[in-house]
């Protein structure tokens, strides 16, 4: 937590609850805020919180590039220019709608573990076999990244949504799903 730099954290906090009624207050204690992101892991700081929020983020990531990006819908409909500005990682600038929460949610509709578990989906699959398909071993990994975020964004469902973790639980697509499903094939 040494890496983080609070002022950053409390403009980040600031500008969330004036924009979108963040729920934490700006004097919450970064770790706080921090979990609420989902940028912890247990207790390590994920290389986003690091990104987003470390005094000198390019000590971390010298050659890491940042990408921002909102989709409204399942396409895109121009590409997103890539830029090289090392200035923006020395000062990066977070806005309300590029939190790392948001972004998992909103590049759901593009980002290729997403697509992936949707063109493999037939009918109805367990986890077992959506991670055999995918070839993933980390099942905690797959659940996060792959299952969590696609039932999240209403790609896929539980066909026993009251017991997520019965033996006999299995995943499908909905109706979007099935669309986005249908146009990623194209």
């Amino acid at each position: 937590m040494d890496d983080i730099d609070p002022g950053k954290v409390e403009a980040f906090v600031r500008l969330a609850k004036s924009r979108r009624g963040f729920p934490l207050e700006e004097k919450s204690p970064a770790r706080k805020i921090l979990h609420h992101l989902d940028l912890l892991e247990g207790d390590k700081i994920t290389n986003a919180a690091l990104l987003l929020f470390s005094r000198r983020p390019q000590r971390f990531f010298p050659t890491a590039t940042v990408k921002c990006a909102v989709f409204h819908g399942l396409t895109k409909t121009k590409p997103i220019p890539s830029y090289k500005r090392p200035d923006l990682l020395a000062t990066p600038h977070v806005t309300p709608q590029d939190t790392p929460h948001d972004a998992t949610h909103v590049t759901t509709h593009v980002t290729d573990t997403i697509k992936n578990l949707v063109l493999v989906l037939s009918d109805e699959m367990s986890r077992e076999e959506l991670q055999g398909e995918l070839n993933i071993k980390d099942r905690k990994y797959f659940r996060r990244t792959y299952l969590n975020a696609a039932i999240d964004d209403g790609l896929i469902e539980m066909t026993i949504p009251d017991k997520p973790k019965s033996i006999y639980q299995k995943y499908r697509l909905t109706e979007k799903g099935k669309k986005a499903k249908e146009e990623w094939k194209k």
